[in-house]
């Protein structure tokens, strides 16, 4: 029999491996984002930060669509099911990123026709190499780790990782950095080990059939649909909050707004870590027991919640100084609204794991629904609170959505554990 005690520990360094790879990737990104902004005149700063806004909403449909649903079915498989399923999301993810290498080449083009902006046109141009990049660095992650392949995805992403890092640096150092050489040092520093990983990690254990693809495909839309609505009903709850404060009251509050919840958000590399931990493992918990799913999801609110709280009594305390080092001293005295800020952020992080073990169960129309509660709160309160009270307002109605959404995730939840304990009874009646 197995140790307990080892498993456990196994399990907390296979965490604590896709947590550190999670947080070479942030740390690249920012380190990006912060040497472009030396680099470059606010202009073509501005530029940068428009490409990243627009690859990060295409990557979160891409994974709704093609690597969520993977991470959801691949346990539920066996054998030569797994292989051409596999297949049949590679292909699906192949696509996507053609399409989006050709959606770049033609913009470049026409703006190249039309006598754009050169900068613009050049940095356009390099996106149709970087832009499929970036996303099948995200896909192969959540593609990998579907697989519990850890190792693997640690090698692949603090590798280019740490590429990427020494080729903006020297660029930097000698000069040379633009937007565009930045995303070509980044495609290429990354290409190389997503491709050796692709190919050794997924293409090598795949079989592509076509008379298996539609149905694969189909069942990933079935799944994937309410995911990539959901994506879209999460930016309309949290992003009306700037629009709504920049309509009311200027831009000075969408900035108070921005700054509170830029530090209410500095654990998000960690949180987005135990997220790609505790995915797959539900997934496959899922499929072998859903009562294991059940104990999982509650340690890991449980174990979340201990780190937010831990964050909420720091910010109680040194939050409004902190906030001071960070952005300067214009920003003194919104401790009020930076606490809030963090409620908000911390009770959307708690939400997280009920609706992957949600999302396991097959049931993403649920988490919508929820979602779209919190949309709600956001739209019919956001606009009273925020015209009344500004940016403490803007955070309250924040708090508020996530609640909603929060209760509605648990009640969810709840419901899928009586129907387990339901159906196990049946079970047992049965047998007996």
């Amino acid at each position: 029999m197995a140790n307990p005690l080892q498993f456990s520990r196994r399990g907390f360094v296979h965490a604590l491996a896709v947590i550190s790879a999670q947080g070479f990737s942030s740390v690249t990104n920012f380190l990006m984002g912060v040497l472009l902004a030396r680099a470059c005149s606010r202009g073509q700063y501005g530029i940068y930060v428009q490409c990243i806004a627009f690859l990060s909403i295409v990557s979160g449909i891409q994974l709704s669509l093609a690597a969520y649903p993977y991470t959801i079915r691949h346990p539920q498989l066996d054998g030569i099911g797994q292989k051409t399923y596999l297949g049949s999301i590679l292909v699906l993810q192949l696509g996507i990123v053609c399409m989006v290498a050709l959606l770049f080449l033609v913009g470049a083009s026409g703006l190249s026709l039309l006598g754009g902006v050169p900068s613009v046109v050049g940095t356009i141009w390099v996106l149709s190499v970087a832009g499929p990049v970036f996303l099948m660095r995200d896909s192969a992650t959540a593609m990998i780790l579907a697989r519990l392949h850890i190792w693997r995805n640690f090698a692949m992403v603090v590798g280019g990782s740490v590429a990427t890092i020494t080729g903006l640096a020297a660029c930097y150092a000698t000069g040379r950095l633009t937007v565009p050489v930045a995303f070509l040092v980044f495609a290429a520093c990354m290409g190389i080990p997503i491709a050796f990983t692709v190919l050794l990690g997924l293409w090598s254990d795949a079989r592509v059939c076509t008379e298996c693809f539609r149905g694969d495909i189909g069942q990933n839309w079935r799944i994937g649909k309410w995911l990539v609505a959901r994506t879209f009903a999460n930016m309309a709850a949290v992003s009306i909050f700037p629009f709504l404060l920049g309509s009311f009251h200027g831009a000075q509050a969408a900035a108070i707004y921005g700054v509170c919840l830029t530090y209410a958000n500095l654990l998000n590399p960690l949180i987005i870590g135990v997220a790609r931990f505790f995915r797959p493992r539900a997934a496959h918990a899922c499929a072998a027991d859903p009562r294991r799913l059940q104990h999982m999801t509650v340690l890991c609110v449980c174990g979340l919640s201990l780190l937010l709280a831990v964050f909420l009594a720091v910010t109680i305390g040194w939050g409004g100084r902190l906030l001071t080092v960070m952005f300067g001293p214009k920003y003194q005295g919104l401790e009020k609204i930076l606490v809030l800020a963090v409620v908000a952020n911390s009770i959307g992080v708690l939400s997280g794991p009920l609706a992957i073990a949600i999302d396991v169960r097959e049931r993403t129309g649920a988490t919508l629904r929820g979602r779209l509660v919190g949309c709600a709160i956001s739209v019919v309160l956001g606009v009273f609170l925020v015209k009344h009270f500004g940016p403490l307002g803007a955070v309250v109605a924040l708090s508020l959505s996530w609640a909603g959404t929060g209760l509605y995730y648990l009640r969810e939840f709840r419901l899928l554990g009586r129907l387990r304990q339901e159906l196990h009874h049946e079970q047992a009646a049965a047998s007996a």
